[in-house]
């Protein structure tokens, strides 16, 4: 009915690092760092420009380059800057190679406080150092970047299950990354490329 329709969609509570809004020990994290494209990194921000703010904090995101765009990878970076630089954020930091260095000065255009690293302690350290917990942070990017695995050394999550080392496997016309689990050297996950 309509009624558990609207109730289902209510009660909806999201986990893991897929559009997961959540208070990790006092900080108010807004975590969507599986995927990262440009669509969807402009409607994370819309999403962050909706949610309230406790006074005297502030909407700050930590931003991955978009990954896998090839020829376009800085062109399209360097767009979605811009674009971000339009929105209402008071805080950035952007986080990988140097496509998200062209992201940050995109953002930078538009007069929001922003930073860039390729460091993944720097980038600890500066959420450790600029992150307060009357903030909402966004944390978006691609799986790709790790940064679920910063919100673990940071907040003391376990949102980050895979290692920076995988193997590949064939079978037949399948190809699969093995991914080993974070707690587990003993068990595999298996995810279809």
């Amino acid at each position: 009915s309509e009624n558990e329709i609207k109730a289902g969609i209510s009660s909806f509570k999201a986990s893991g690092i897929r559009q997961n809004l959540t208070n990790v020990g006092g900080y108010n994290l807004f975590i969507d760092c599986y995927n990262i494209a440009p669509i969807s990194l402009v409607g994370a921000v819309e999403v962050l420009e909706k949610l309230n703010v406790e006074e005297g904090g502030r909407r700050v995101a930590v931003i991955s380059d978009i990954n896998r765009l090839g020829e376009f990878s800085t062109k399209i970076n360097t767009e979605v800057g811009q674009e971000l630089g339009k929105h209402n954020l008071d805080l950035v930091l952007c986080f990988g190679n140097h496509d998200s260095e062209y992201m940050s000065e995109g953002i930078k255009a538009g007069g929001i406080e922003t930073y860039y690293t390729s460091d993944r302690e720097q980038l600890n350290q500066w959420m450790k150092e600029k992150i307060t917990k009357k903030d909402i942070v966004l944390l978006k990017g691609s799986v790709a970047r790790l940064l679920s695995k910063s919100i673990d050394q940071v907040y003391g999550t376990s949102l980050h299950i895979i290692s920076e080392h995988f193997e590949y496997v064939r079978k037949d016309d399948f190809k699969a990354k093995v991914i080993w689990e974070k707690e587990s050297k003993d068990s595999k996950l298996t995810a279809l490329m």
